[in-house]
């Protein structure tokens, strides 16, 4: 017999076992239950009929039915069990990208170290990865969260080597009932972003290196956030230090604050109050100088500590078609500027009313103050304008500079001509409240239009062309109009 022949038999064999089985297993099963048999309607006798007996002297004893049987209840059918929470991923992803063609025309330096008189294209590339809460007992949870990127211009290409991936937000959470305390390198953003941003129109963005906590019950109440971070290490590079002295956070810079929002708790009314502060420690600092016979030297000496406090408000509200929002603040204290800590006390304000139609029309009306430094006065006036998305409120082009020194008004108008399709149009108007030595206040004006175009939910399509017109007799001292044009491709993914 071959092995094919050998095989074949064998797997008759086993189909003729497995029948023969199937077929004793029927045999030995109870027959089902037979359901009993209904009575034909025309066998049934017809409802209501008493049938009546012969004909007898005796008396008539009526026909009495039984009484039906109670109905039975049919058993419970038990609930089925609660379905469990569904299980969170133990990942959550997300994505940006975005690239971004700038032109510059003019001479005016712009902040955010653009190249000026040429066009670049930026772009930045991010992925955010966010772990679920691990229970930690006792009403503790932690999470982590992860967000690198690859940011820059597009300069040199061909070549045997790629862009950096850095770090943009990492930190480590633990959450529970009632706080939620932060450890790591995070962003800081409230509000419209005019004192704290993370700049998301930046190829690079905003970050801080430090802790915060948020105390809060749930996203429908009020909340306080507190947090200290990080701005410079002070290292003391090139100084000797003396022996038994203590080097330990010399020079060292800090950035804390508390931030409470009460507008959650209030509705449609967004109500913040925030205190925040910037701290210079003290310590070793060496100059640089110059002798009568031109020989440069160096002095070391002591600084000495100084903080700059600031406090504000702001309050945003919607009444049916109008809206408004305002946001002030004073700061007071002193700073650190070399060896010397000059006192300080400034002011700014910001406030924007608009009216509305629908989704489709919005125009606002918009002024602004920020003070500067008054040369006549020993204490130093100037505001500082901390760490805004500064892109956004004075002028696109970015060619006036940031919130200090500055008064002006501006007009916002948006219209939708279609849910994709949307278009706005911006113009500001520029003084500096401390010009300089033989210069007019007016330092001019700008013109932005935008346009947008929603390709996708996710996916944006975003043209902009600007026009700073600068005042001749201003501190520009020119009158040539500066150009600004860009062209932006930007995806979220969440």
């Amino acid at each position: 017999m071959t092995p094919r022949s050998a095989t074949l038999c064998a797997s008759l064999v086993w189909l003729t076992l497995v029948c023969i089985t199937a077929a004793q297993a029927q045999e030995a099963a109870p027959p089902p239950e037979q359901a009993p048999a209904e009575t034909p309607v025309s066998e049934a006798p017809p409802p209501d009929t008493a049938v009546a007996p012969p004909p007898s002297t005796a008396a008539f004893s009526p026909v009495v039915e039984p009484a039906p049987a109670p109905a039975v209840p049919a058993p419970a059918v038990p609930a089925p069990p609660p379905q469990a929470a569904p299980t969170p991923p133990p990942l959550k992803f997300g994505a940006t990208y975005f690239t971004r063609y700038e032109l510059r025309s003019g001479d005016l330096p712009v902040i955010g170290n653009r190249p000026l008189n040429a066009d670049t294209i930026f772009y930045r590339a991010r992925i955010s990865l966010g772990s679920a809460p691990l229970d930690l007992g006792g009403g503790l949870s932690s999470s982590v969260y992860f967000e690198p990127q690859a940011s820059g211009a597009y300069d040199v290409g061909g070549e045997l080597n790629d862009v950096g991936l850095d770090l943009h937000q990492g930190f480590l959470s633990l959450m529970s009932s009632s706080y939620k305390l932060d450890i790591g390198r995070f962003e800081l953003a409230y509000g419209e972003h005019l004192v704290l941003g993370s700049v998301p129109w930046h190829q690079t963005g905003r970050a801080f290196n430090g802790g915060r906590i948020r105390f809060t019950t749930s996203p429908e109440s009020s909340y306080l956030d507190l947090f200290a971070t990080l701005l410079d290490e002070g290292k003391l590079d090139g100084l000797a230090q003396r022996p038994g002295k203590s080097y330990i956070g010399s020079r060292d810079q800090y950035f804390v604050g508390a931030y409470a929002g009460f507008g959650p708790a209030l509705g449609k009314l967004d109500f913040d109050v925030y205190l925040l502060s910037k701290i210079w420690f003290g310590g070793p600092l060496t100059t640089v100088g110059m002798n009568d016979m031109g020989e440069m030297t160096t002095n070391t000496v002591d600084a000495d500590p100084a903080a700059r406090l600031t406090l504000g408000t702001r309050i945003k509200q919607e009444l049916g078609a109008v809206d408004y929002r305002i946001e002030a603040g004073i700061q007071a204290g002193a700073l650190q500027v070399d060896d010397k800590t000059p006192k300080v006390f400034a002011y700014q304000a910001d406030g924007e009313v608009g009216v509305k139609a629908g989704s489709a029309f919005r125009i606002a009306a918009h002024g602004f103050i920020a003070s500067g430094d008054d040369p006549k006065t020993p204490t130093n006036t100037a505001w500082d304008q901390l760490y805004p998305t500064a892109h956004k409120f004075l002028g696109l082009s970015d060619v006036f500079g940031g919130r200090t020194n500055v008064a002006g008004a501006a007009l916002h108008a948006t219209v939708a001509f279609t849910p994709t399709l949307k278009a706005a149009i911006d113009g500001h108007t520029f003084f500096r409240p401390e010009p300089g030595a033989g210069k007019k206040s007016y330092t001019g004006s700008e013109v932005d239009v935008g346009l947008a175009y929603l390709i996708a939910p996710s996916l944006v399509l975003r043209g902009l062309y600007g026009a700073f017109i600068p005042s001749k007799s201003g501190p520009f001292a020119t009158d040539e109009v500066q150009h600004y044009l860009e062209i932006e491709l930007n995806q979220v993914i969440k």
